[in-house]
């Protein structure tokens, strides 16, 4: 695959932002000529709250916000930190 520009971006957490800010951090990040961003490396436990079921709400959220801003994304493999249900 040719790639004929440079990605420039940063990690974005948003489980830790009140999800009204996605909209204004995606703006600013795109006028400051960001195009890519990381999310979801921190986030098992929210994707899978108990063992087997899962929830991608806020994935979604921040798929379709990157998205409206033109942003290239990267999601991480979120296993740096483990849910409560599997250390029991």
């Amino acid at each position: 695959m040719k790639q004929d520009y440079l990605l420039f971006g940063a990690a974005y957490y948003d489980e830790y932002m009140p999800y009204d800010r996605i909209e204004m951090d995606m703006k600013l990040l795109e006028e400051a000529g960001m195009n890519v961003i990381r999310i979801a490396e921190s986030t098992w436990s929210t994707w899978e709250p108990q063992d087997g079921v899962f929830d991608f709400t806020h994935l979604h959220r921040m798929l379709d916000a990157a998205v409206k801003h033109n942003m290239k994304i990267i999601i991480g493999t979120p296993t740096y930190a483990i849910p409560s249900w599997l250390a029991k």
